[in-house]
């Protein structure tokens, strides 16, 4: 669901931005100067909380298996399954912490940028 928002928000977001651009063209207003500086600054803070999120879920992954893990130990397939199934779900996780951030940042955007008119 993230991601699916994420796609319809990005570029609706792109193309007022860059309709906005174009409309000003050499001679910016204040407004559309502070919207530009806050793409670029809005850009670099959620790909910092991305990966710090990322790195912190794949900090803590091997807690998170370690219950899978020893009962892959003992050989059997059930558990062997229940392992990958508990891998997918921690892989899972860590990429959906690091899409946050974007998402949030993106339709947040969205919805600000397409009341202001």
């Amino acid at each position: 669901a993230q991601l699916t928002e994420l796609m319809i928000a990005a570029p609706q977001v792109m193309a007022i931005r860059l309709s906005r651009m174009a409309l000003a063209g050499n001679n910016p207003s204040p407004r559309d100067r502070a919207e530009m500086h806050r793409m670029g600054s809005e850009k670099v803070t959620a790909f910092s909380q991305s990966w710090l999120a990322m790195w912190m879920n794949w900090w803590m992954m091997p807690l998170r298996l370690m219950p899978a893990f020893a009962g892959a130990m003992s050989g059997s397939k059930r558990s062997r399954s229940a392992l990958q199934a508990a891998t997918r779900r921690a892989s899972t996780a860590m990429l959906s912490a690091g899409l946050a951030p974007v998402h949030r940042t993106a339709v947040g955007n969205a919805k600000r940028l397409s009341r202001r008119r």
